[in-house]
Protein backbone atom coordinates (compact mmCIF):
# COMPACT_ATOMS: atom_id res chain seq x y z
CA UNK A 1 0.00 0.00 0.00
CA UNK A 2 1.17 3.42 -0.67
CA UNK A 3 1.09 6.17 2.16
CA UNK A 4 0.09 9.40 1.75
CA UNK A 5 0.49 12.80 3.98
CA UNK A 6 -2.87 14.95 3.62
CA UNK A 7 -2.38 18.60 4.47
CA UNK A 8 -5.46 20.80 5.62
CA UNK A 9 -4.80 24.72 5.24
CA UNK A 10 -7.64 26.83 5.49
CA UNK A 11 -8.86 24.67 8.92
CA UNK A 12 -5.59 26.39 10.81
CA UNK A 13 -7.42 29.59 10.61
CA UNK A 14 -10.43 28.36 12.58
CA UNK A 15 -10.62 28.38 16.66
CA UNK A 16 -9.77 24.76 18.83
CA UNK A 17 -13.07 23.64 18.89
CA UNK A 18 -14.48 24.67 15.00
CA UNK A 19 -11.10 23.25 13.88
CA UNK A 20 -11.96 19.81 15.68
CA UNK A 21 -15.17 19.60 14.30
CA UNK A 22 -14.18 20.81 10.89
CA UNK A 23 -11.48 17.74 11.25
CA UNK A 24 -14.00 15.45 12.25
CA UNK A 25 -16.10 16.17 9.13
CA UNK A 26 -13.11 16.19 6.57
CA UNK A 27 -12.39 12.68 7.85
CA UNK A 28 -16.01 11.60 7.16
CA UNK A 29 -15.61 12.88 3.92
CA UNK A 30 -12.39 11.40 3.02
CA UNK A 31 -13.99 8.09 4.29
CA UNK A 32 -17.09 8.63 2.01
CA UNK A 33 -15.55 9.35 -0.91
CA UNK A 34 -12.99 6.19 -0.58
CA UNK A 35 -15.70 3.28 0.31
CA UNK A 36 -17.86 4.97 -2.68
CA UNK A 37 -15.51 4.52 -5.04
CA UNK A 38 -14.40 1.10 -3.38
CA UNK A 39 -10.80 1.86 -2.72
CA UNK A 40 -8.87 -0.15 0.34
CA UNK A 41 -7.54 2.56 2.67
CA UNK A 42 -6.72 2.81 6.40
CA UNK A 43 -6.63 6.02 7.83
CA UNK A 44 -4.52 7.68 10.98
CA UNK A 45 -5.64 11.36 12.11
CA UNK A 46 -2.63 13.68 13.60
CA UNK A 47 -2.49 16.64 15.21
CA UNK A 48 -1.17 18.49 11.78
CA UNK A 49 -1.55 15.77 9.51
CA UNK A 50 -4.02 13.30 8.04
CA UNK A 51 -2.43 9.79 6.87
CA UNK A 52 -3.91 7.07 4.11
CA UNK A 53 -2.32 3.81 3.31
CA UNK A 54 -4.42 3.52 0.19
CA UNK A 55 -4.39 0.08 -2.14
CA UNK A 56 -4.68 2.26 -5.63
CA UNK A 57 -2.12 5.06 -5.05
CA UNK A 58 -3.19 6.28 -8.98
CA UNK A 59 -7.26 5.95 -8.21
CA UNK A 60 -6.45 7.74 -4.68
CA UNK A 61 -4.57 10.86 -6.20
CA UNK A 62 -7.78 11.49 -8.21
CA UNK A 63 -9.74 11.16 -5.32
CA UNK A 64 -8.14 13.55 -3.18
CA UNK A 65 -7.20 15.88 -5.57
CA UNK A 66 -11.03 16.98 -5.06
CA UNK A 67 -11.63 16.99 -1.61
CA UNK A 68 -12.74 20.42 -0.11
CA UNK A 69 -10.69 20.94 3.27
CA UNK A 70 -7.67 19.31 1.72
CA UNK A 71 -4.76 21.92 0.96
CA UNK A 72 -2.54 19.44 -0.99
CA UNK A 73 -1.05 16.09 -0.36
CA UNK A 74 2.11 13.87 -1.01
CA UNK A 75 2.71 10.25 -1.67
CA UNK A 76 5.70 9.74 0.92
CA UNK A 77 7.95 6.97 2.45
CA UNK A 78 7.89 6.64 6.58
CA UNK A 79 11.14 6.00 7.80
CA UNK A 80 12.41 6.32 11.74
CA UNK A 81 13.91 9.62 12.56
CA UNK A 82 17.46 8.37 12.26
CA UNK A 83 19.84 10.03 10.27
CA UNK A 84 21.26 6.87 8.35
CA UNK A 85 18.10 5.90 7.23
CA UNK A 86 17.01 9.54 5.95
CA UNK A 87 20.10 9.88 4.19
CA UNK A 88 19.34 6.20 2.10
CA UNK A 89 15.79 7.67 1.31
CA UNK A 90 17.14 11.01 0.21
CA UNK A 91 19.73 9.72 -1.70
CA UNK A 92 17.32 7.34 -3.06
CA UNK A 93 14.89 9.54 -4.47
CA UNK A 94 18.07 12.05 -5.75
CA UNK A 95 19.28 8.87 -8.20
CA UNK A 96 17.08 10.30 -10.36
CA UNK A 97 18.00 13.81 -10.72
CA UNK A 98 19.35 14.70 -14.36
CA UNK A 99 23.77 15.76 -13.88
CA UNK A 100 22.95 19.81 -14.10
CA UNK A 101 20.04 19.63 -11.52
CA UNK A 102 19.84 21.61 -8.79
CA UNK A 103 18.46 20.92 -5.71
CA UNK A 104 16.97 21.71 -2.30
CA UNK A 105 16.30 19.96 1.05
CA UNK A 106 13.47 21.05 3.04
CA UNK A 107 12.81 19.95 6.08
CA UNK A 108 9.84 20.76 8.63
CA UNK A 109 10.07 19.46 12.53
CA UNK A 110 8.18 18.79 15.14
CA UNK A 111 9.28 16.84 18.86
CA UNK A 112 12.21 17.53 20.39
CA UNK A 113 15.24 16.70 18.79
CA UNK A 114 19.10 16.83 18.61
CA UNK A 115 19.03 18.47 15.88
CA UNK A 116 17.14 21.82 14.19
CA UNK A 117 15.80 21.91 10.73
CA UNK A 118 18.50 23.55 9.27
CA UNK A 119 20.83 21.32 10.73
CA UNK A 120 19.30 18.03 9.19
CA UNK A 121 18.82 19.44 5.84
CA UNK A 122 22.71 20.38 5.29
CA UNK A 123 23.57 16.76 6.71
CA UNK A 124 21.13 15.49 3.68
CA UNK A 125 21.78 18.15 1.23
CA UNK A 126 25.82 17.40 1.92
CA UNK A 127 25.40 13.12 1.44
CA UNK A 128 23.60 13.97 -2.07
CA UNK A 129 26.68 16.24 -2.71
CA UNK A 130 29.02 13.87 -2.08
CA UNK A 131 27.33 10.98 -4.03
CA UNK A 132 26.12 12.54 -7.11
CA UNK A 133 27.72 15.99 -7.40
CA UNK A 134 24.64 17.80 -7.97
CA UNK A 135 24.67 21.83 -6.77
CA UNK A 136 21.92 23.11 -3.99
CA UNK A 137 20.26 26.03 -4.85
CA UNK A 138 17.89 27.28 -2.03
CA UNK A 139 16.09 30.31 -4.34
CA UNK A 140 15.27 28.48 -7.50
CA UNK A 141 16.47 24.64 -7.13
CA UNK A 142 15.16 22.16 -10.04
CA UNK A 143 14.36 19.79 -7.37
CA UNK A 144 13.02 19.63 -3.92
CA UNK A 145 13.15 16.82 -1.53
CA UNK A 146 10.42 17.05 1.38
CA UNK A 147 11.55 16.31 4.96
CA UNK A 148 8.79 16.54 7.73
CA UNK A 149 9.85 14.95 11.03
CA UNK A 150 7.05 14.83 13.42
CA UNK A 151 8.55 12.86 16.34
CA UNK A 152 10.24 9.29 16.05
CA UNK A 153 9.26 8.91 12.64
CA UNK A 154 9.56 10.80 9.18
CA UNK A 155 8.17 11.64 6.02
CA UNK A 156 9.92 12.11 3.39
CA UNK A 157 8.71 12.94 -0.54
CA UNK A 158 9.66 14.60 -3.47
CA UNK A 159 6.00 16.38 -4.69
CA UNK A 160 3.34 18.07 -3.50
CA UNK A 161 -0.09 17.90 -5.05
CA UNK A 162 -2.74 20.60 -4.91
CA UNK A 163 -6.11 19.77 -3.72
CA UNK A 164 -9.46 21.84 -4.06
CA UNK A 165 -8.76 23.75 -0.68
CA UNK A 166 -11.86 25.06 0.92
CA UNK A 167 -13.34 23.57 3.71
CA UNK A 168 -14.92 20.00 4.51
CA UNK A 169 -18.61 20.04 2.46
CA UNK A 170 -21.07 20.07 4.94
CA UNK A 171 -19.77 22.07 7.75
CA UNK A 172 -21.67 25.27 6.60
CA UNK A 173 -25.43 23.76 6.46
CA UNK A 174 -27.21 23.93 3.35
CA UNK A 175 -28.51 25.76 0.74
CA UNK A 176 -30.56 25.28 -1.75
CA UNK A 177 -29.43 25.36 -5.94
CA UNK A 178 -31.57 25.98 -8.68
CA UNK A 179 -29.89 24.06 -12.02
CA UNK A 180 -31.63 25.37 -15.07
CA UNK A 181 -28.84 24.22 -17.06
CA UNK A 182 -25.99 21.48 -16.53
CA UNK A 183 -23.07 24.31 -17.24
CA UNK A 184 -23.12 27.47 -14.78
CA UNK A 185 -25.36 25.89 -12.26
CA UNK A 186 -23.21 23.05 -11.70
CA UNK A 187 -19.81 25.67 -11.66
CA UNK A 188 -21.46 27.99 -8.87
CA UNK A 189 -22.83 24.34 -6.89
CA UNK A 190 -19.20 23.70 -6.22
CA UNK A 191 -18.23 26.92 -5.98
CA UNK A 192 -20.77 26.83 -2.86
CA UNK A 193 -19.85 23.65 -2.03
CA UNK A 194 -15.72 24.56 -1.91
CA UNK A 195 -17.33 27.09 1.18
CA UNK A 196 -18.56 24.22 2.81
CA UNK A 197 -22.30 24.03 2.36
CA UNK A 198 -24.48 21.09 1.97
CA UNK A 199 -26.38 21.49 -2.17
CA UNK A 200 -30.04 20.65 -2.00
CA UNK A 201 -30.64 20.67 -5.43
CA UNK A 202 -33.59 21.68 -7.23
CA UNK A 203 -33.94 20.72 -10.97
CA UNK A 204 -35.43 22.81 -13.43
CA UNK A 205 -37.74 20.61 -15.70
CA UNK A 206 -35.78 19.34 -19.18
CA UNK A 207 -32.41 19.83 -17.63
CA UNK A 208 -30.42 16.73 -17.66
CA UNK A 209 -30.14 16.01 -13.93
CA UNK A 210 -28.37 12.61 -14.89
CA UNK A 211 -25.02 14.92 -15.94
CA UNK A 212 -25.51 16.93 -12.99
CA UNK A 213 -25.46 14.06 -10.72
CA UNK A 214 -22.32 12.30 -12.21
CA UNK A 215 -20.06 15.33 -11.81
CA UNK A 216 -21.17 16.59 -8.35
CA UNK A 217 -21.22 12.60 -6.84
CA UNK A 218 -17.05 13.34 -6.92
CA UNK A 219 -17.35 15.80 -4.69
CA UNK A 220 -20.16 15.13 -2.56
CA UNK A 221 -21.42 11.01 -2.12
CA UNK A 222 -24.57 12.08 -0.82
CA UNK A 223 -25.48 14.20 -3.37
CA UNK A 224 -28.72 13.12 -4.75
CA UNK A 225 -31.56 14.75 -6.95
CA UNK A 226 -35.18 14.43 -5.43
CA UNK A 227 -36.58 17.85 -6.42
CA UNK A 228 -37.55 18.31 -10.32
CA UNK A 229 -40.12 21.70 -10.73
CA UNK A 230 -41.71 23.76 -13.73
CA UNK A 231 -39.56 26.63 -14.07
CA UNK A 232 -42.46 28.66 -13.61
CA UNK A 233 -43.08 27.41 -10.26
CA UNK A 234 -39.57 27.90 -8.77
CA UNK A 235 -40.55 30.55 -6.36
CA UNK A 236 -42.68 28.52 -4.19
CA UNK A 237 -40.70 25.29 -4.67
CA UNK A 238 -37.37 26.59 -3.51
CA UNK A 239 -38.86 28.09 -0.17
CA UNK A 240 -40.93 25.06 0.48
CA UNK A 241 -37.95 23.04 0.21
CA UNK A 242 -35.43 25.24 1.73
CA UNK A 243 -37.89 24.84 4.68
CA UNK A 244 -37.94 21.33 4.67
CA UNK A 245 -34.58 21.06 4.25
CA UNK A 246 -33.17 23.49 6.82
CA UNK A 247 -31.70 25.41 3.89
CA UNK A 248 -31.17 28.47 4.70
CA UNK A 249 -29.72 30.03 1.27
CA UNK A 250 -30.62 29.68 -2.68
CA UNK A 251 -27.88 29.59 -5.27
CA UNK A 252 -27.55 30.38 -8.94
CA UNK A 253 -25.44 29.54 -11.62
CA UNK A 254 -26.37 33.14 -12.95
CA UNK A 255 -23.47 35.65 -14.30
CA UNK A 256 -23.51 39.34 -14.32
CA UNK A 257 -25.45 39.78 -17.90
CA UNK A 258 -27.67 36.58 -17.44
CA UNK A 259 -29.99 37.32 -14.37
CA UNK A 260 -33.35 36.36 -14.50
CA UNK A 261 -34.23 35.09 -10.85
CA UNK A 262 -36.20 37.67 -8.70
CA UNK A 263 -34.68 37.67 -5.68
CA UNK A 264 -37.59 39.63 -3.85
CA UNK A 265 -40.01 36.26 -4.66
CA UNK A 266 -38.32 34.29 -1.87
CA UNK A 267 -37.72 35.15 1.63
CA UNK A 268 -33.70 34.02 1.67
CA UNK A 269 -30.61 35.31 0.78
CA UNK A 270 -29.85 34.44 -3.12
CA UNK A 271 -25.88 33.71 -3.85
CA UNK A 272 -24.26 34.28 -7.79
CA UNK A 273 -20.87 32.80 -7.25
CA UNK A 274 -20.17 33.39 -10.98
CA UNK A 275 -21.15 36.98 -10.66
CA UNK A 276 -17.19 38.28 -10.66
CA UNK A 277 -16.27 35.90 -13.19
CA UNK A 278 -16.15 35.94 -17.34
CA UNK A 279 -17.19 33.54 -19.50
CA UNK A 280 -13.46 32.00 -20.13
CA UNK A 281 -12.73 32.04 -16.31
CA UNK A 282 -16.13 29.76 -15.93
CA UNK A 283 -14.87 27.64 -18.93
CA UNK A 284 -12.16 26.79 -17.22
CA UNK A 285 -13.42 26.32 -13.42
CA UNK A 286 -16.45 23.83 -15.78
CA UNK A 287 -13.39 22.15 -17.64
CA UNK A 288 -11.38 21.30 -14.05
CA UNK A 289 -14.56 19.84 -12.39
CA UNK A 290 -16.33 18.07 -14.56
Amino acid sequence: MALAILRFGELWLKSEGVKKRFLLKLVSNIKALFEYNGIEYELKLARTRIFVNVANHEKAAKIFERIFGLSSFSFAVEVLTDKNGMVTEVTKIASNFKKKETFAIRVKREGKHKFTSQQLAAELGSAVVEKYGNKVDLSNPKKTIYVEVLGDKSYIFDEKINCAGGLPVGVEGSAVAYFDDDFYSVAAAYMIMKRGCKIVPVVKKGINGAKIKKILLKYDTKFEIKYVVEDDEKYNKIEGIARKTYSKAVVLGETFDKIKFDDNKVDLPVFRPLVGLGAGEIDVLFSKIK
